[in-house]
């Protein structure tokens, strides 16, 4: 778990302070406020994909953290959190667990929740059952 947070906390401290510092500087020299929300930056900062939908017609947006090539970094320290229920369920569901879960990716009937994306459980979902 260290070798996924410690790195996402070190870029996630430099693109933050790099933000803080201009939003600074911009106050300084243009008056214009300062809007600069931590956990905001950490978790979700910026969203995209307004438009895909799921097969009911519902907006299934994706969501980045403010250095935003780390989403899938973000995604996977929430799946490795919850590893010991996937593993759970991988034991008892044995093989209707992927494909369970590959029909969830297909048919983007899945939780819009920041850090919860249906792309990083499918595939974490694949390699362990893969072991």
């Amino acid at each position: 778990m260290k070798t996924l947070v410690v790195p996402y906390l070190v870029w996630y401290t430099i693109s933050a302070s790099y933000e803080f510092v201009y939003q600074v500087y911009q106050w300084h020299a243009n008056s214009y406020p300062i809007r600069f929300n931590l956990l905001g930056q950490l978790w979700c900062c910026y969203q995209w994909g307004e438009k895909s939908l799921n097969i009911f017609g519902q907006s299934m947006p994706m969501y980045g953290p403010a250095d935003l090539p780390l989403w899938f970094l973000r995604d996977l320290i929430v799946v490795s959190f919850c590893t010991p229920i996937i593993y759970l369920l991988l034991r008892h569901l044995k093989g209707l667990l992927p494909i369970g879960m590959m029909l969830l990716y297909v048919t983007q009937l899945w939780t819009s929740v920041p850090g919860f994306s249906i792309h990083a459980f499918l595939f974490f979902t694949l390699g362990l059952y893969g072991c």
